[in-house]
């Protein structure tokens, strides 16, 4: 009867201690895996772009050379070397490249995109296990690994074919067909691909 004259133990009151126990508990968890994926800085994000980007820059240098000495072989080989078609077809390779490489640029920035929003997915479910969890420490511990999983991110796969359209409309025979002859082109000798068109990966 003693409970009653309240002398009994305090179930409430050990309730709510335990309560925010279990909220400080979370609060710390919740601060470690945020500690874990503070590398993910907007800053973290560009140089992944940017290396994302230069990865991919040499092939399709590689590739552009290889496709500009072909067409100049065969415009050498027609006697079109010194003509306005040597010109055009410098012109549109270089179009070309300026293409290939937006799309570069673009393929740069959906990797990266998608890389911060699975960082932020992986951030926000450890979160979420650590508001569940009877031990909120296990996501917390958890959390250093997954973030570290992120750390070193694909590159760009070198693409074959880049230039394969232009090849496909400008070179073999169909160049003898629509620049047979060859007017003139006072512009000098073929030297469109002398200097590579600018690389501007900022």
């Amino acid at each position: 009867m003693c409970g009653f004259l309240g002398g009994g133990s305090n179930v409430g009151g050990d309730a709510r201690a335990q309560q925010q126990a279990q909220q400080q508990q979370i609060g710390q968890a919740t601060g470690q895996i945020n500690n874990a994926f503070s590398q993910y800085t907007p800053q973290w994000y560009q140089n992944y772009t940017n290396q994302y980007q230069n990865s991919a820059m040499p092939n399709l240098y590689q590739q552009y050379n290889q496709t500009q000495n072909d067409l100049s072989a065969q415009l050498a080989n027609q006697g079109l070397s010194k003509s306005t078609a040597a010109g055009q077809l410098g012109g549109r390779l270089n179009t070309q490249f300026g293409e290939q490489k937006q799309g570069i640029a673009n393929d740069a920035l959906n990797a990266t995109n998608s890389l911060r929003q699975n960082v932020a997915n992986s951030q926000q479910n450890l979160i979420g296990q650590a508001n569940t969890a009877a031990d909120p420490f296990s996501a917390a511990n958890a959390a250093y690994g997954t973030a570290a999983s992120f750390n070193s991110p694909s590159l760009a796969a070198p693409v074959a074919g880049l230039f394969q359209n232009f090849a496909n409309t400008y070179l073999g025979s169909r160049l003898q067909s629509a620049y047979g002859g060859g007017t003139p082109y006072y512009g000098g000798s073929l030297n469109f691909g002398s200097t590579l068109p600018a690389t501007n990966l900022g």
